[in-house]
C-alpha cells in the first residue's frame, strides 16, 4: 500500500518497509571506540582449562572427608511429676539421714586423725624425755657428791627439778593412750583418761615456775669447762642439747589441751 504525504509529493513512504523495521526492532549501531582503548580479548580454551581448579576427588573416602555431620537431636523434655505432700516429707527425711550420716562420718575421721596425733606426740615425748634423764640427769647424779664432781647435787636438783617423778606419769598415760587406740571406735573417748591422771600432771606446775632458774644455772656452769666439755660430749652422743630438752615438759601442756579439750566439731572427749 503506498500512502503520499501532501505536504512533500516527493517523499513517498512505504507502510510496508516501516512495520518490517518496527518489527525487527533493529539495535542503533555502536558508536566507534577511540584509538587504543578495548576490550580484553577473550581467552582460548586451554588457557580456560589450565584457569579451572582441579576437580576434587569423587571417592568414598573424600566424600566422607567433606561431608557435614549432622546435629544432634534436642533431648526431650522431662514430663515435671507434681508430688504429694507426703511425699515431700518423705523426701526432706531422706535427705536429713544422709546429711547427719555423712557429718557423722566426717567427726568419725576428725577424732581418730586427733587421737592419732595425740599418741604420737606423746611417744615422742616420753623418748626425749628419758634421754634427758639418761643422758644428762643420771650421770651428773652419779657423781655429784664425789671429789670429781662436774656440779654439786644441789645445782643437779634446780636444773632438772622434778623431772624424773613425772617422766613415770608420762609412761603410764602413753601406755594407756596405746590400749585405748588399738581398740578405738566411734564411741570411744581419751578424756577419762587425763582426767584419771589430772593430779599427778600438777607435777608441772613445780617444774614450769622454776625453769626460768634452771636455765640461768645452765648458762652459768656453761662458763666451766668441765660442764662445757660435759654438755657437748651428751650432745654428740644423742643428738639433742641440754637446753632443748629442758623447756620440753614447758612446752607439752599448751600441746595437750587444744589437741584435746578445744578441738572442732564438739568432739565427746569427756563422756
Amino acid at each position: 500500500r503506498i500512502v503520499a504525504y501532501p505536504f512533500e509529493r516527493s517523499c513517498w513512504v512505504s507502510m510496508a518497509t516501516v512495520s518490517s523495521a518496527a518489527a525487527s526492532k533493529e539495535k542503533p549501531a555502536p558508536l566507534p571506540m577511540p584509538p587504543g582503548v578495548g576490550r580484553r580479548p577473550l581467552p582460548s580454551a586451554p588457557a580456560k582449562a589450565a584457569a579451572q581448579p582441579a576437580a576434587k576427588p569423587t571417592t568414598a573416602a573424600g566424600a566422607a572427608a567433606v561431608a557435614v555431620p549432622r546435629p544432634l537431636p534436642l533431648p526431650a523434655k522431662k514430663k515435671q511429676v507434681a508430688m504429694s505432700e507426703r511425699q515431700v516429707r518423705v523426701c526432706q527425711r531422706a535427705v536429713r539421714r544422709f546429711l547427719a550420716r555423712r557429718t557423722a562420718e566426717k567427726r568419725a575421721i576428725q577424732r581418730t586423725r586427733v587421737v592419732e596425733e595425740v599418741l604420737t606426740t606423746e611417744r615422742t615425748y616420753v623418748r626425749l624425755l628419758n634421754m634427758l634423764i639418761n643422758v644428762y640427769c643420771t650421770p651428773l647424779k652419779e657423781i655429784a657428791d664425789t671429789p670429781n664432781h662436774i656440779v654439786r647435787m644441789d645445782n643437779v636438783k634446780l636444773i632438772f627439778s622434778n623431772v624424773t617423778l613425772f617422766i613415770s606419769v608420762n609412761e603410764l598415760l602413753l601406755k594407756q593412750l596405746e590400749e585405748r587406740f588399738a581398740n578405738w571406735g566411734p564411741n570411744s573417748c581419751i578424756g577419762d583418761i587425763f582426767m584419771q591422771l589430772g593430779p599427778y600432771l600438777r607435777l608441772y606446775t613445780t617444774y614450769v615456775a622454776n625453769h626460768y632458774a634452771a636455765a640461768e644455772k645452765v648458762n652459768e656452769k656453761m662458763s666451766k669447762s668441765s660442764f662445757a666439755a660435759f654438755v657437748k660430749a651428751a650432745l654428740n652422743e644423742c643428738g639433742q642439747s641440754l637446753s632443748s630438752l629442758l623447756i620440753l615438759p614447758v612446752q607439752r601442756i599448751p600441746v595437750w589441751f587444744p589437741l584435746v579439750l578445744f578441738s572442732p566439731h564438739t568432739l565427746p572427749f569427756l563422756a
